[in-house]
């Protein structure tokens, strides 16, 4: 049964977050969190988080670990000091819920309590992301020069096997080990964390999600959902279509669609076309200006020669003069175009 955590706009921004049992498990092991801040300052200083994490399936108490997670990286990100950057303030508190995870799994006497996390932090214009495990950051929009690119890198076996060009895509998409994670919060001493930096453009749409999604729905069916109706709907057609293909996991996930008020690409937009008459009327001044100089140049040419050509007959070569350069103008004109 599904959990919607939250469904809102603010300011132009939209953003609703879920999660789902799916069809296998007995219980959810998954864990969602967000904070917007409604103070401007804060938001300037710190943007809005979301966070989704996903205990780590077969250990003990992942639904804890996956909480411990989102909540100890929302507290303790937002008491970061500003002068910090946003990666050094991201890496503190994904590492410190480490920590407490650590922690808290000695006090509970449950070894390899363990959560994968994926996080993003949300500015006016820009994202900043960042990743432990194999939960997936997206993104996609109309603007965007790929139908949908995945921001993150999976910390999993299969990934290192790709890198090292051991296995192709391909053959990474039916691995049976594909469920193996290298990386995540609590499961060792140290933790690898990846950062990510993206300017946002009009019309884009970030996803984070578990691995419940994407173990059993293809990128482009990500894509085309998304392109698709508002971010409510977005979440639990995802969901939808994730548990009509067998729901073998835990589904989680976060849609979020930034009000970009920067324009990037104002003539890629077909709904910004008032530019592109005062283009239109630019390139055809410098067109005239081009013909009109080539004209001058060559009539000043000619001219200079047949006054110093001793041959009478000046009127034939004013003939030419006149004729000659607006011929071959003119056969310039359409391939200039």
């Amino acid at each position: 049964m599904s959990k919607n955590v939250e469904i809102g706009i603010m300011e132009g921004f939209q953003y609703s977050c879920i999660t789902d049992i799916g069809k296998k498990r007995k219980k959810n092991e998954d864990a969602v969190g967000f904070h917007i801040p409604q103070n401007s300052e804060t938001f300037n200083n710190y943007g809005a988080m979301f966070i989704v994490a996903d205990g780590v399936g077969g250990n003990s108490n992942g639904e804890i670990a996956s909480k411990v997670a989102v909540n100890s990286i929302l507290r303790k990100y937002y008491q970061t000091p500003t002068n910090l950057s946003i990666q050094e303030r991201l890496n503190m508190a994904i590492k410190t819920a480490h920590t407490i995870i650590l922690e808290e799994s000695i006090q509970r006497n449950t070894p390899n309590m363990a959560t994968t996390v994926v996080v993003a932090v949300i500015f006016e214009d820009i994202a900043f992301f960042a990743n432990v495990g194999d939960s997936r950051a997206y993104i996609a929009g109309p603007h965007r020069v790929n139908e949908i690119e995945q921001i993150t890198v999976d910390h999993t076996v299969v990934e290192e096997q790709l890198d090292r060009g051991l296995i192709s895509r391909k053959e990474a998409l039916v691995a049976k080990n594909k469920n193996v994670i290298t990386n995540s919060l609590g499961c060792s001493k140290n933790v690898k964390v990846d950062f990510f930096k993206v300017s946002l453009l009009d019309g884009d749409k970030i996803l984070l999600t578990t691995d419940g999604l994407t173990h059993v729905v293809e990128d482009c069916q990500i894509h085309h959902i998304l392109l698709n109706n508002n971010v409510e709907s977005n979440v639990k057609d995802l969901v939808n279509l994730a548990n009509s293909l067998g729901g073998p996991d835990n589904i989680s996930l976060c849609v979020l669609q930034p009000s970009v008020k920067k324009d990037l690409l104002p003539f890629c937009n077909s709904k910004k076309r008032k530019y592109r008459p005062f283009l239109y009327v630019v390139l055809i001044l410098l067109l005239i200006a081009s013909v009109l100089i080539i004209f001058l140049s060559t009539y000043d040419s000619n001219k200079n020669r047949s006054e110093n050509n001793t041959t009478p007959n000046p009127e034939i070569s004013v003939s030419m003069i006149e004729t000659a350069p607006c011929d071959s103008d003119l056969r310039r004109i359409p391939n200039a175009q």
